[in-house]
């Protein structure tokens, strides 16, 4: 190990930071619901990740566990307190954020210091930022010891052989969780709500193509889970429809800009517009609102998922056989 950080020293600083607000009186209250273990791309503006944080505290109230990769760094780590204070309430409320830097191939060392940090019986949740580090030696020493992992695969160059690693992790035991199918769930709450009445449900087998339209160069990851998602759900309901997965050159790279469920004259399109969700059926459109989906408010839907996710489990391994 490049530098001696021991958890033995993490652990005094947090008894004198604990210490110290104490002597400020009794209107400090200490907050904890789970360890939250941050691992920042290297060279990535790390303030950005830590106001991410600051805003997920007073909803999801953590130990966080920040770690800074910068390439020859020593192996240091510090502690500090994130406090609020509760609208027309008198006393601040407290969460513990440590952190720690560490060179990029100090990953597994980094692991046997967080490990002995994290808060006892509660969730550990590991929010990977970087695809270097998924793909390094030590994130299987950091997957192991979460009770669930984060990713983002958004940008990751190859959608498929991202969905093949991520099933691959999933298979040994590791609970994985995808911001790219996070985003999906307006899209995937108003395709629902299209067959919550029972006149569309009737016609829910003259559907016999499924279309998902997208942008960019490359086939994004979040097209793969629509196309997985839509298939095994129309199949649960008796229907089997042809899947494409269509790049349209005058689009933006993007996640995806249309999905189309169609046949025997009965069809459903929708189609995002900058920060609108338009669904049309049979001609009839219908607007919502699709605001941009911040790591803020992705994360908060993921960190409120405390049990196993059966339908994305159901679509990551649908989406590897695409």
């Amino acid at each position: 190990m490049a530098a001696t950080l021991s958890p033995e020293d993490i652990l005094r600083q947090l008894a004198d930071t604990w210490a110290g607000l104490d002597k400020e009186g009794p209107g400090v209250l200490r907050a904890c619901s789970m360890t939250l273990i941050t691992v920042a791309r290297e060279a990535e503006d790390v303030s950005s990740v830590l106001e991410t944080l600051a805003s997920l505290m007073p909803e999801h109230p953590a130990r966080s566990i920040v770690v800074r990769l910068q390439r020859g760094a020593l192996l240091a780590g510090h502690v500090t307190a994130q406090c609020w204070m509760p609208f027309g309430q008198g006393r601040q409320i407290c969460s513990e954020q440590i952190e720690i830097t560490a060179s990029p191939d100090e990953i597994e060392d980094v692991a046997s210091v967080i490990d002995p940090l994290a808060a006892p019986d509660l969730p550990r949740i590991l929010w990977c930022r970087s695809r270097d580090v998924f793909e390094s030696v030590g994130f299987d020493r950091l997957a192991e010891m979460a009770s669930k992992v984060v990713l983002d695969t958004a940008d990751w160059p190859d959608a498929q052989d991202a969905i093949q690693g991520i099933a691959a992790t999933a298979a040994r035991g590791v609970r994985v969780a995808d911001l790219s199918w996070t985003r999906l769930t307006r899209w995937r709450e108003m395709l629902s709500q299209v067959f919550e009445s029972r006149r569309e449900a009737a016609r829910l087998a003259a559907i016999s193509r499924v279309r998902v339209v997208y942008g960019g160069a490359a086939r994004p990851v979040a097209a793969l889970y629509m196309g997985a998602w839509l298939t095994d759900a129309l199949e649960a309901a008796g229907v089997r429809a042809d899947l494409s997965l269509e790049r349209d050159a005058s689009l933006p790279a993007e996640h995806f800009s249309t999905v189309e469920l169609s046949g025997g004259g009965f069809h459903v399109d929708l189609t995002r517009q900058q920060e609108r969700l338009i669904t049309t059926v049979d001609g009839q459109s219908h607007c919502v609102s699709l605001p941009h989906a911040t790591d803020c408010r992705l994360l908060r839907e993921e960190l409120g998922i405390v049990r196993h996710d059966p339908v994305f489990e159901r679509t990551l391994s649908s989406a590897a056989r695409l």
